[in-house]
């Protein structure tokens, strides 16, 4: 019980103890009694300011006489109490789960039916003002002494009822906080697995150059390791590369597809490519063999080159006829093209590459050496006609220019009128013409055919037969037949 009777949560009233107020002693009024005070607002505390007076409200004495009735009625010209000063609280306005509760207002103890306290005696229910009370009556006239009292405040209520009552609990943020944990435990679960497929699927998609591989229908990839061994495997590795390539494969040695795995890009080559000799890597001036469909890259001066590339055309739309036309000394022509389904790399409309081919100098000199082995002009030389043709005439005789008619071989001089022809006929017999003389050179049958510029001397050979006409400027028939008999004599060896 505080001193103004008020219930604060405190012990409870006790009934049978009345209260009643003790006489007030009268006291001189001061001057600064006449000046009603303001209340000032509440400020911070601070230690160097004197403590603020408290309310006083007048003491009761149970034992004491009734209030005397010719004491002046109370001021009413007193200053409201303050307006924001809360209502006392109970001891706790939490239930025992920590739920608010209503609370009934404070019941006061009451005698007789009526009210204790006089009716302008104290605020009940409220706080007391906190400016000091002037005391009542003027100067030389009796007055009330107040006594000052405890006040529970509102901050101390409060600093209580949160020590002794727990949190009131939310369950809408308890759900939120619940949710949040079970997303966080699922992120880190699917990124333990994300981690755990991929460390699997990157060490099952290993694959290293040389490792044989075939189609896989069932797989995640196109392709799978087999051993090398296996005779269902289609390609070899013949490159492993990154993503962040543009075309990555297309000169890789030997690669004609590819297939992609999570990290790099696998280049294949057909089963048994060289990856030396591979199409893909043909540049111009380089050497091929063609051989159907497929086209491998060759030294140049190995014998057996065929083809030099003359000129290399690349994106040739689809349906184009005659890529190569106007490119001199084209002899043949090559396509190839990429294939693969991959989005790293597809397959493209139209010719990816198109090799204009023309004969390599290896198959040129064959071809000649082909020639000459067949021609006619095989028996006797260019040096070989001259030199004998210089000696029978005494005069310098040089062969400018030979032709081969593949029937005959003739050496021209310096000047067109005059030549030696050479020409045999294998397995043919001599005819010789009727003014023809007949004689025999070296154990053989011969004719020789007299004339004026055209003269002839035939030898027939077990091989066939073989005629030598003479046409030189100023040379008789004497110096002709000679020049024809020692010619024969330097072919003879050849003829077989």
């Amino acid at each position: 019980m505080s001193g103004n009777g008020a219930w604060y949560g405190g012990d409870e009233p006790t009934a049978e103890r009345p209260l009643v107020p003790r006489p007030v002693v009268p006291q001189p009024r001061t001057a600064a009694e006449d000046d009603p005070l303001v209340p000032q607002p509440r400020i911070a505390a601070r230690d160097d300011l004197p403590p603020v007076p408290q309310p006083l409200t007048p003491p009761f004495d149970p034992a004491a006489p009734a209030p005397r009735a010719d004491l002046p009625p109370p001021r009413t010209d007193l200053p409201p109490p303050p307006s924001d000063l809360p209502p006392p609280f109970p001891a706790s306005m939490y239930s025992a789960d920590g739920d608010v509760v209503d609370q009934d207002p404070p019941r006061y103890p009451t005698t007789g039916g009526g009210d204790q306290y006089p009716a302008g005696g104290g605020f009940i229910g409220q706080d007391p003002p906190t400016a000091t009370i002037p005391r009542i009556g003027a100067t030389g006239e009796p007055s009330v002494q107040l006594t000052a009292i405890e006040l529970t405040t509102d901050a101390r209520l409060n600093e209580a009822t949160e020590t002794a009552a727990p949190p009131a609990r939310n369950r809408r943020d308890l759900s939120a906080g619940i949710a949040i944990a079970l997303v966080i435990l699922m992120v880190l679960c699917i990124g333990v697995a994300g981690s755990s497929f991929q460390v699997f699927t990157t060490e099952s998609e290993k694959f290293e150059q040389g490792t044989c591989v075939a189609p896989d229908h069932e797989g995640r990839l196109p392709y799978r390791q087999v051993a090398c061994t296996d005779p269902g495997f289609t390609h070899v590795v013949v490159g492993v590369l990154d993503r962040d390539a543009d075309h990555p494969c297309r000169t890789v040695p030997g690669a004609s597809t590819l297939f992609s795995t999570n990290s790099t890009v696998v280049c294949l080559g057909v089963k048994g490519v060289d990856p030396s000799r591979s199409v893909n890597i043909v540049r111009q001036g380089d050497c091929v063999n063609v051989d159907g469909p497929n086209a491998v890259l060759i030294d140049c001066r190995d014998p057996s080159a065929k083809y030099q590339v003359v000129k290399r055309l690349t994106d040739v739309p689809e349906g184009t006829s005659g890529a190569c036309d106007g490119v001199e000394g084209i002899v043949e022509t090559f396509q190839w093209n990429w294939k693969s389904n991959d989005p790293v790399d597809r397959s493209e409309n139209g010719v990816d590459v198109v090799l204009c081919l023309g004969a390599s100098q290896s198959a040129i000199d064959a071809e000649a050496a082909a020639r000459a082995a067949t021609s006619t002009c095989r028996f006797l030389t260019d040096a070989e006609v001259s030199a004998t043709v210089s000696a029978a005439t005494s005069r310098t005789y040089t062969v400018s220019e030979r032709v081969d008619d593949g029937t005959h071989c003739a050496y021209q001089f310096s000047r067109p009128s005059e030549i030696v022809q050479i020409g045999f006929f294998s397995g043919a017999k001599l005819s010789p013409k009727n003014d023809s003389e007949s004689l025999t050179v070296d154990g053989f049958r011969a004719s020789w055919e007299p004339g004026r510029g055209k003269r002839s001397l035939g030898v027939e050979l077990p091989a066939g037969t073989l005629y030598i006409k003479v046409q030189l400027t100023g040379v008789g028939d004497t110096t002709s037949r000679k020049l024809a008999i020692d010619a024969f004599k330097s072919a003879r060896s050849r003829i077989k």
